[in-house]
């Protein structure tokens, strides 16, 4: 067999290189500040370039010999190989495959890296195994969710995505709020596309991600909230999207010896700021239809999307709704995992933002987990 004939015998790779990885971050400027400061490339300023390199690894671990069928896959339709978080599991040997795959990216960052590009690329598999959902607005739906995962596979992008409104009086809707300019929403549609106005927290490693998925978390009320409840993606070039991030832990001046996991692997955190922002229709958008509380699909298979970073990668048997009565069970697992034992949360905090109307969080903390003696309660960040 000569040499020409095992070259075309290979399949042709989708996934890239952390070299790769870096040079379209560098190629694809965003508006991000933090500490007052407008970042001009993230791959070089002190408080992303740790993260940016930790990320490159990751795409290299796709080339190396070694993990490479593990961490990729090759797609029967197209004979192309592709990144494993996008294999559909149609047997239990792709489910292992799978959780081998998550596995060896979460060790190679000590599970430290909650938002690796799996993550969201395995929520993008649900959307378009859940299309249907989609075309109920319209045939035209389900295509363009089919085709953006497509085109998020075949180019192996990395996305960030934000559900959170921004922290202001949670005793109403989006849509009562005195400041209509604050909850993400749509303030225009034309014929090419929609116009979205307002902010969402928050998008982890958006700075550094190459696109953003919107969707929602379902607290919107029928009647009221359409405007808010939408599913959309933009370039994180898109004119008009601002990023500004949190309190970085490390601005690049710990030393990797004394801190060798924080001077690493910081997963930076971002506001983001849509000053009408125009996105086609040709790209996946969702409004809500009558009935919807957050335009989230619940997906056929394992891979159904839901709020928790368990819940997304392993699946599970319910998503949505409100309070933990309609998250996934792992999702909740996973709290209680982050959760240590002897602190509680403090009801009192959440008043000044009309917590008390909102499902599990009541006037007295009968329900929670009672701190230890002697031990500190864990207060709302912003709210002490």
């Amino acid at each position: 067999m000569n040499e020409q004939t095992v070259a075309k015998q290979q399949p042709t790779t989708a996934v890239r290189t952390g070299k790769e990885f870096v040079s379209r971050l560098r190629e694809t400027p965003r508006e991000v500040w933090v500490q007052g400061e407008r970042v001009k490339d993230v791959t070089s300023h002190p408080v992303f370039a740790a993260s940016v390199e930790q990320l490159a690894k990751l795409y290299d671990m796709q080339h190396d010999p070694e993990h490479q069928d593990v961490l990729t896959y090759v797609d029967p339709a197209t004979s192309k190989r592709f990144g494993t978080a996008f294999m559909p599991s149609h047997r239990h040997e792709d489910l292992v495959k799978r959780r081998e795959a998550f596995r060896t990216w979460a060790e190679a960052t000590f599970g430290l890296m909650g938002r690796s590009p799996d993550f969201l690329n395995t929520t993008l598999l649900a959307f378009a195994e859940a299309k249907e959902f989609f075309g109920r607005a319209g045939a035209q739906f389900a295509d363009n969710i089919l085709s953006y995962h497509n085109h998020v596979r075949d180019n192996d992008l990395f996305l960030s995505h934000a559900l959170v409104t921004p922290q202001n009086d949670r005793s109403l809707t989006s849509a009562q709020q005195a400041e209509q300019s604050m909850h993400l929403r749509v303030v225009k549609e034309r014929d090419d596309g929609i116009v979205v106005r307002g902010a969402r927290m928050l998008a982890t490693l958006g700075p550094v991600a190459d696109e953003l998925i919107m969707y929602n978390l379902p607290i919107f009320k029928e009647g009221l909230d359409e405007d808010h409840a939408i599913v959309f993606a933009v370039p994180v070039d898109a004119e008009g999207l601002r990023q500004i991030c949190r309190t970085p832990y490390d601005t690049g001046g710990r030393s990797g010896f004394d801190y060798p996991l924080a001077s690493r692997f910081e997963e930076s955190d971002a506001l983001l700021i849509f000053h009408d922002v125009f996105v086609p229709w040709e790209r996946p958008v969702q409004r809500a239809l009558p009935g919807d509380r957050g335009a989230q699909p619940h997906g056929p298979s394992d891979q159904r999307p839901g709020p928790g970073e368990d819940g997304v990668r392993r699946g599970s048997r319910d998503v949505g709704g409100a309070g933990d009565q309609g998250r996934p069970v792992s999702a909740c697992a996973t709290d209680a995992r982050r959760m240590p034992r002897p602190y509680r949360t403090d009801p009192q905090r959440y008043r000044p933002i009309g917590g008390r109307a909102r499902t599990g969080v009541g006037g007295d903390d009968t329900d929670l987990p009672r701190a230890a003696p002697g031990s500190a309660r864990l207060h709302v960040h912003g709210l002490s």
